[in-house]
């Protein structure tokens, strides 16, 4: 009984060891390595990027602009001006006496088909006596001219007369006129002046619509 235990334990390790005729042992490992995956990676890329830069930029700006602007400015304006403004000079005084000059009448008809324009010229005279009242009056003379076809239809000789007060230069008063067709007839207020002379300037105008419109103007100076 000894004996068979061991023959039987002898017979089973051989049976194990048996090949089969025909086929080799096969003596590679159980697991199987693909021959196509065995790509072993050794890429030891060389390349260290060691990039150290050094530039060390030391660039030290040291514009120190030390530009002293010593112009000591000293003009100094000596000018003495000694200018003195008066103002306007007053007007010379109105001296009594006869003062002659000339008149002149710009007047338009503003009549519908009827309407024209001419202009007349005459002499203008002045007496001034400070005690009188009114100070300044005087007397006037227009004609139209000869040739002026419209103006010898509708118009006439001016005549009028001007009454006036003079205050620090300044004249104020009335002026009236009329012609004997009865076409110009008017009375209006005039204003003027005293000039160097000494003369008596003055100024008037008026309008009326669709009948006319004026305006009128004169010069006298002083007879010596």
């Amino acid at each position: 009984m000894r004996l068979l235990i061991p023959l039987c334990l002898f017979l089973s390790g051989c049976a194990s060891l048996a090949v089969y005729p025909g086929e080799p042992r096969d003596r590679s490992p159980d697991t199987a390595v693909d021959p196509t995956l065995t790509t072993t990676d050794t890429d030891t890329d060389p390349v260290s990027d060691t990039d150290t830069d050094s530039d060390a930029d030391t660039d030290s700006d040291s514009d120190s602009d030390s530009d002293s602007d010593s112009d000591s400015d000293t003009d100094t304006d000596t000018d003495a001006d000694t200018d003195t403004d008066t103002g306007t000079a007053p007007p010379p005084p109105l001296e009594d006496g006869t003062y002659t000059g000339t008149i002149t009448i710009n007047y338009t008809m503003t009549v519908p088909l009827l309407g024209g324009n001419s202009i007349c010229n005459g002499p203008i005279t002045f007496t001034v006596d400070q005690a009188a009242v009114p100070p300044i009056t005087g007397t006037y003379s227009c004609d139209w001219p000869i040739l002026d076809i419209w103006a010898a239809l509708w118009l006439d000789t001016v005549d009028g007369a001007v009454t006036g007060t003079e205050s620090a230069g300044v004249i104020n008063g009335d002026i009236d006129g009329e012609e004997s067709v009865g076409t110009f007839i008017f009375a209006d207020p005039w204003a003027g002046f005293v000039s160097a002379g000494p003369a008596i300037n003055g100024t008037f105008n008026n309008a009326h619509f669709l009948v006319d419109d004026y305006v009128g103007w004169w010069s006298a100076t002083r007879v010596p």
